[in-house]
This record gives structure tokens, C-alpha cells and sequence, in this order.
């Protein structure tokens, strides 16, 4: 579940076996959970995974902060009103991390044993495996890559912190700098009246210069945040997914620069996009159940 969309899918022992989107509701959290009660009551389920794009409390049954969903989810339960809505088990889990055991499992990095996952949509998720375990950390709260800072006088970020890498490489804080590179005046063809994340990506991809010039910014921060993990943890892979996962060919560039700025440190570590696609984050929901 994100800020723009809820993709679900079906799990079961052979396969996925049916899959689908619908747009995340704006009234709030009633009106999302709804939703999800909606999807998953129409399945023959035997259990529900819920990732959610927030930090998780340590008993996994409620949000302790979720800044990119609709409506206050600050300490309010989930599991227990879908688990007496659907009548069957229900677990809580950070999206990120969901990605991140997707693709591990069943994905792109199936085999390895220190991978880094980043998932980039309206904020950046993150989530580590660690000589071939899920780093959860105190309180559960490991790998929220997109809230290391970045900028010490940056844009403040919806977790409440100034300069997060999401303030940068997000699809909100994409919007807010093409914003505000057209209210300075600058000559761009990206439309002028709310330019979109992707806007920018397509109008970087023709040239554009102010598109590109935004691009190669979220490229530079993530690289930096990535070359800065992957010293620390000597990584294998890193693993993009996420809406704009599809920029990654644009991102590449400025990322691997700064990869290859430490690979005297930590060898070859290849970014690569989700081999499991936008469901990856649902797979993993459903995979959650395993990990408690």
C-alpha cells in the first residue's frame, strides 16, 4: 500500500495467481483500510500481508509514522480492525522491507546474502540484508534509507527531519523542485501548472535541460547514499523498485559513479530493478507471515 496506488496480489504455493492496482484512497485511513478489506474480501485467502510505507511498532499491529498516507496513521491500529473484517490472520509490515524480502526470496538477488533495497515511489524506502538476514534493528526501524540526511539545510521532509534523501529523490520532492525551477522562471518544457514526478523523467529523457539537471540531483544523492551503505555493510547488489524504478537508466549514471568512487572498498555491486516488478512489495506482504 503507497500514496498513490494499493497493488495486491494472490499467493500461493505454485504462484502468484491473480494480481491488481487500485488508486490509494484520499479520505483517510478508514477509507484505506476499507479498501484493503474490499480487495481482499472478493479472494479466497487463508491469511492478508499488509506493507504499508511506515515505521512499524515493535509488536507489528499499528504505524508509529507513516508521512506519505492519507490521514492521520500515527499510533492508530490496523491488524486488529482487518483482522475482524476478513475474519482471517493479518500481518503488518514496512513496504521497503516487503520489497526487500521479495526479491530476495524469490527476485533479483535469490541466493545472495548482503543485498540493499530501495524502493522509489512518492517517498524512498529502504531495507538491508545482512549476512542473510533481514535487518529489522531496535524497534524495528533498520533501513530507512530514504531519512538518512542528506542536506543539512535541505527541504523538510514529512517525518518531521530537514535534508532527507526523500526530500530529494521522492516523487514529491522531484514535483516541489521542478516547481520550483519554473517559479524561478527557467525555460523548461515541463507543463507549468504541477509538473508530476514522472513529467520530469519523460521531459529528461527529451532533452529537457531542467529535467536532466533534476535527474542527475537525484541520481547524485542516492549514489551517495548508497556508496555510503554498501561500505559500510560490503553489499552484493542493490535492488530498485518502486514507480519510478523505470528511471533507473537515467539515475544509473550519477549512482554508479559514486559506487565505483568506493569500489576499492567494496568490489562490484551491481544496481539492478525489481525482476519481480511493482507487485514485488504484495509478494513480499504475503511472505511476511514466514518472518514473525
Amino acid at each position: 500500500m503507497g500514496g498513490s496506488s494499493i497493488k495486491w496480489v494472490v499467493l500461493s504455493d505454485t504462484g502468484i495467481t491473480a494480481r491488481g492496482s487500485v488508486p490509494t484512497p484520499t479520505g483517510g485511513r478508514h477509507a484505506v483500510l476499507d479498501a484493503v478489506v474490499e480487495i481482499a474480501g472478493r479472494q479466497e485467502i487463508v491469511n492478508v500481508g499488509l506493507a504499508i510505507p511506515a515505521v512499524i511498532d515493535p509488536s507489528g499491529s499499528e504505524s508509529r509514522l507513516a508521512p506519505n498516507l492519507p490521514g492521520d496513521w500515527r499510533g492508530r491500529p490496523i491488524v486488529r480492525p482487518l483482522t475482524r473484517a476478513l475474519g482471517v490472520p493479518v500481518t503488518l509490515c514496512n513496504d521497503a522491507r516487503a520489497f526487500a524480502l521479495a526479491e530476495w526470496r524469490l527476485g533479483a538477488a535469490q541466493g545472495l546474502r548482503n543485498v540493499v533495497a530501495l524502493t522509489l515511489g512518492t517517498g524512498v524506502g529502504g531495507a538491508i540484508i545482512a549476512d542473510g538476514r533481514l535487518m529489522r534493528g531496535s524497534a524495528a526501524r533498520a533501513g530507512e534509507l530514504g531519512h538518512v540526511p542528506v542536506e543539512g539545510a535541505g527541504a523538510r521532509c514529512g517525518c518531521g527531519a530537514v535534508g532527507c534523501l526523500e526530500t530529494i529523490a521522492g516523487a514529491v520532492g522531484i514535483t516541489r523542485q521542478a516547481r520550483a525551477a519554473i517559479g524561478r522562471g527557467e525555460r523548461t518544457d515541463l507543463p507549468l501548472n504541477g509538473p508530476s514526478a514522472q513529467a520530469v523523467v519523460d521531459a529528461a529523457r527529451c532533452g529537457d535541460h531542467v529535467a536532466a539537471t533534476i535527474v542527475d540531483r537525484v541520481g547524485a544523492a542516492l549514489g551517495g547514499v548508497l556508496a555510503m551503505i554498501a561500505t559500510a555493510l560490503a553489499s552484493e547488489i542493490v535492488v530498485v523498485g518502486g514507480g519510478l524504478s523505470g528511471a533507473l537508466d537515467l539515475l544509473e549514471p550519477q549512482i554508479t559513479r559514486r559506487l565505483a568512487e568506493r569500489a576499492h572498498l567494496i568490489g562490484e555491486c551491481p544496481v539492478v530493478v525489481s525482476s519481480l516488478g511493482l507487485h514485488a512489495g504484495a509478494v513480499g506482504a504475503a511472505l511476511w507471515k514466514d518472518e514473525e
